[in-house]
C-alpha cells in the first residue's frame, strides 16, 4: 500500500471535469488489492478518518474531490478478465480501475460488445458504476445498471459484501444483506419518490422488491468501496452504420424523434429498424460547429444523429428503410449524411464530440463556467419540457445551445454566460428547469450524478425527507460516516 503526503502529488488528484476548486487533502492512499482496502477501511473507521474515493477524474460533479481527510485512490485495482461464456451469455469480472475503453477493446476482440457507451471512454468502470453512467447507446442498451451482474463491496466496518444479481432481493421494503462476517445486515430500503424516466443518476436506487445490487449502483462511493464488478457482455452486431439528419425546423426534428422512439416501443410495423442511439443538436449547436463543418446545410435548424446496428444481409434493407422514412418527413439526400465505413463513422463521431470540445474552448475564452443541465423527463412530458426550455432561454437573452440524448428525453441545456451577472441569471434558470422537470415526473440528473455541487437540485426532486432517507441508509452501511462525505447530500444530515 502506498501512502503519500507530498502536496505536489496530492494536488493532481484534487480535480475533475467539474471545475470545483475547493478540494483539500493531506494524505493519498493507494491500496494494491482488496485485502489492503479492507484493512485500511477498518483502521480509518476506528480513527473516524474521512475518506474520499478517487476514480478516473472524468466526473463533472466533484464526486472524487475531498473536502478534507484522505484521498483513497483505487487506481491499482485494475485486474480484468478473462471473459467467461455461460449458458446465459458472456460476462467478465473487472477491477474498478479498469478503463471503459480497455473493456470495449477486449470485448471487440472476442466478437462481443459492452453495451453502455459513456462519452468519456477513459473513465473507469468503478466510476461508471458509482454514477450509473449511460451515454449515447443508452437508447438501446440502457444505463450501466442493466449490465452489472454482480459486485463485491468493502464496507467501512471491515466486512465485505458479495452480491450476484437475482440472489439477494428485497422482501417488499426489507433488505437483508449477507456480510463476510456472517452477520446479516437488515434494514428498510430508502423511501423515495417513484420516477417515470428510463435513466436516473440522482441519489440511491429504490423500488419494492429491489435487487440489492442496485443499491450500490449510483451510490457515488457513499455506502462502500467497490472492489470488483461482474459485467454482462453481448454478441456484437454484424455491422453498424451512422446517420446525421438535418431539419429546417426544430419542432419537426423533435416530432420525428418521437416517432423513432415509437419504433423502439413496437408501435411501428415490423420489421422496422430501431437505432442503438438517437441524439439531437439544435440550431445554436450547429452554428457553433459550422466553421469546422462547412458542409452542414445552410438552412439546417436542428440535427438528429443515430446509429443503426444490423445483422448479416440486413444493411441494405435498413438503409433503404431509413431513407424512405426520412423522405416521408420531407427531407432530401442533401440533408442526410450516411456513414457506412469506418472512416465515415469516425467523421460523424468527431462531429458529435466536437460540440462539447468547442463549447469548452468558448467557455475558457470567456472566462466564465458554463451552466449545463442533466435533466430527463418522461416521454409524454418531453414536448412541453422542450417548449419550456426555449421560452425561458429566449426570454433571458443569454447565449445557449441544446444537445444530447433525445431518445431518452434527456437533453443538455448549456448556457454560456459572459460575466458574473449572466452567470447568476443562468443559475436561476437552471433552478427553474429543475423544478419544471421534477413537476413532470423527471430527474435532475440522468447521467452525471449529484456529487458535491447538486445537493439543492436533488432536494427539489426528493425533498428533505428523501435526503434524510438516503442519509439513514448511509448510516447503516457506513456507521463511522467516513466514506465520501459531501457526496449526494449535505454533511449536516450525518449525525454520529
Amino acid at each position: 500500500m502506498l501512502i503519500k503526503r507530498d502536496a505536489a502529488i496530492i494536488t493532481g488528484y484534487l480535480e475533475d471535469a467539474s471545475g470545483f476548486t475547493e478540494g483539500s487533502s493531506d494524505c493519498l492512499v493507494i491500496p494494491e488489492n482488496e485485502t489492503e482496502v479492507v484493512e485500511y477501511l477498518t483502521q480509518a473507521s476506528q480513527r473516524h478518518e474521512s475518506i474520499t474515493l478517487s476514480a478516473g477524474g472524468t466526473g463533472v460533479t466533484a464526486g472524487r474531490i475531498p473536502l478534507r481527510g484522505t484521498l483513497f485512490s483505487l487506481e491499482r485495482l485494475a485486474d480484468i478478465g478473462p471473459i467467461q461464456v455461460t449458458a446465459a451469455g458472456a460476462e467478465i469480472t473487472v477491477g474498478p480501475a479498469v478503463r471503459l475503453e480497455t473493456l470495449k477493446n477486449l470485448a471487440h476482440g472476442a466478437g462481443l460488445i459492452y453495451g453502455p457507451d459513456p462519452t468519456e471512454r477513459t473513465g473507469t468502470l468503478g466510476g461508471n458504476v458509482a454514477t450509473n453512467a449511460s451515454g449515447g447507446q443508452c437508447f438501446k442498451y440502457g444505463p450501466t445498471r442493466q449490465h452489472v451482474l454482480g459486485l463485491t463491496v468493502a464496507l467501512s466496518t471491515g466486512e465485505t459484501l458479495t452480491l450476484r444479481r437475482g440472489e439477494c432481493l428485497a422482501e417488499g421494503d426489507l433488505l437483508r444483506l449477507p456480510l463476510s462476517s456472517g452477520r446479516i445486515l437488515e434494514f428498510l430500503r430508502p423511501q423515495l419518490p417513484a420516477l417515470g424516466v428510463s435513466k436516473n443518476a440522482a441519489g440511491y436506487f429504490s423500488a419494492p422488491n429491489m435487487d440489492a445490487v442496485d443499491l450500490f449502483i449510483g451510490m457515488e462511493g457513499t455506502l462502500g468501496v467497490i472492489t470488483s464488478i461482474t459485467l454482462k457482455l453481448l454478441p456484437a452486431p454484424a455491422g453498424v452504420f451512422s446517420l446525421a439528419v438535418f431539419f429546417n425546423d426544430a419542432d419537426i426534428a423533435v416530432e420525428c424523434a418521437a416517432h423513432i422512439r415509437d419504433r423502439k416501443g413496437g408501435c411501428a410495423p415490423r420489421p422496422s429498424p430501431a437505432p442503438a442511439s438517437l441524439e439531437f443538436m439544435d440550431e445554436h449547436a450547429l452554428n457553433l460547429l459550422r466553421p469546422q463543418f462547412p458542409s452542414i446545410p445552410a438552412t439546417a435548424r436542428a440535427c438528429l444523429m443515430l446509429e443503426q446496428e444490423f445483422e448479416t444481409n440486413e444493411e441494405d434493407r435498413f438503409l433503404t428503410a431509413w431513407s424512405e422514412f426520412f423522405t416521408a418527413w420531407g427531407l432530401n439526400e442533401r440533408q442526410i449524411w450516411f456513414a457506412q465505413d469506418d472512416a465515415g463513422r469516425e467523421h460523424l463521431r468527431h462531429f458529435r464530440h466536437a460540440l462539447p470540445e468547442t463549447v469548452n474552448t468558448l467557455v475558457r475564452t470567456r472566462g466564465f463556467r458554463k451552466v449545463g443541465t442533466d435533466m430527463a423527463v418522461p416521454d409524454a412530458a418531453f414536448p412541453e419540457m422542450m417548449h419550456f426550455y426555449y421560452s425561458r432561454l429566449q426570454a433571458s437573452g443569454l447565449d445557449y445551445l441544446i444537445f444530447g440524448h433525445i431518445g431518452e428525453c434527456h437533453l443538455h441545456v448549456n448556457v454560456l454566460p459572459r460575466d458574473e451577472k449572466e452567470y447568476n441569471q443562468a443559475r436561476a434558470l437552471y433552478e427553474e428547469f429543475a423544478v419544471e422537470a421534477v413537476a413532470k415526473g423527471g430527474t435532475v440528473s440522468a447521467e452525471h450524478g449529484i456529487g458535491k455541487i447538486k445537493h439543492h437540485f436533488l432536494q427539489i426532486m426528493v425533498g428533505e425527507a428523501g435526503l434524510r432517507e438516503m442519509a439513514r441508509v448511509k448510516q447503516i452501511l457506513d456507521p463511522a460516516l467516513i466514506l465520501n462525505r459531501g457526496n449526494i447530500f449535505p454533511e449536516t444530515l450525518l449525525q454520529p
